[in-house]
């Protein structure tokens, strides 16, 4: 969320920030996949049940993002940011 706000901020078109948020996101999996798989330990029934999901979620929040116009996306960013914001200060 914070990337997609800094990504809007600097570029004035949300829609190519969240374009190259996704992609960075996927630059980030695929070499942290790479590493865990090679060093570290890995449950592969957990990596069964979370990579499919993971692109799914993926594939389904592009289409979405690219429907929804610019200032309810900016909202919902906004607004799901702040929620986890003070989820997480509260939590501690």
């Amino acid at each position: 969320m914070i990337l997609v706000g800094v990504l809007g901020l600097a570029l004035h078109r949300l829609k190519l920030a969240n374009a190259l948020k996704s992609a960075l996101s996927a630059v980030t999996a695929t070499v942290t996949v790479v590493i865990f798989g090679i060093f570290g330990p890995v449950y592969w029934a957990v990596v069964a049940v979370a990579a499919p999901a993971s692109l799914l979620g993926g594939f389904l929040g592009a289409r979405v993002a690219t429907r929804i116009p610019s200032t309810p996306l900016r909202i919902l960013i906004v607004t799901f940011g702040v929620a986890v914001s003070i989820y997480l200060f509260l939590r501690g």
